[in-house]
């Protein structure tokens, strides 16, 4: 069994019972090179089939882009001054705007575009470069950190969150550690540079999530 760190929204952890976890009292690596921003060359929208999140890097950041899926009934929008419905698209939902909907079950459903920044001028998070097409994104919650690994090819890029088996001995060249024991145990690392060089990063990576950049 493992525990898997899934990020969104800076809700960063899957507790479970009886189980330990781990983050980290710094930005992983150490002492690594700290950027606001991603080359230019991998600016742009990476998507991937079936995955509620969308990824943008531009020139103020990065940021994740969700649907929310929402409905109005049809009898609201026949009643309301505010509402209408046309060719398919609801107006009124957003200002100066419409939405693509559909009707079922005598309900409009639609999507609305929340757009996140997770990295960059005004995030709390943490952007370090290891090479020019390998970041680490270290996801702050309350002033300790969560790494997810993004590699970019030639077709788009990859992630991999923070992943470790549940008995992992990987961590255990690392002095520093901080505990908080409860039905899940927290363990806070403060790795130095080289305790964090002995670690194999294999270890600590879930599968490969691969996005297509969108041309």
């Amino acid at each position: 069994m493992k525990i898997v760190f899934l990020v969104l929204f800076n809700t960063l952890f899957i507790g479970v019972y009886g189980q330990v976890s781990y983050d980290f009292a710094i930005p992983v690596p150490p002492r690594a090179r700290e950027i606001k921003v991603v080359n230019s060359n991998f600016f742009g929208v990476y998507t991937k089939e079936n995955s509620p999140f969308t990824y943008e890097f531009n020139e103020t950041g990065i940021y994740v882009v969700t649907i929310n899926v929402q409905a109005i009934s049809k009898e609201t929008v026949r009643e309301s001054t505010k509402y209408t419905v046309r060719d398919g698209y609801i107006f009124g939902v957003i200002e100066n705007d419409s939405l693509p909907c559909v009707l079922e079950d005598d309900k409009y459903y639609f999507g609305i575009r929340n757009k996140e920044k997770i990295a960059g001028y005004g995030s709390k998070n943490v952007l370090y470069e290891l090479k020019s097409n390998q970041l680490v994104l270290n996801f702050e919650e309350n002033g300790k950190y969560v790494p997810t690994f993004i590699t970019f090819n030639a077709e788009g890029m990859v992630i991999q969150q923070f992943d470790y088996e549940t008995n992992t001995t990987v961590f255990d060249q690392i002095d520093e550690k901080t505990v908080v024991s409860g039905d899940l145990e927290i363990i806070t690392l403060d790795p130095t540079p080289s305790e964090w060089k002995l670690i194999n990063l294999e270890e600590i990576m879930a599968g490969p999530e691969v996005y297509l950049r969108k041309v």
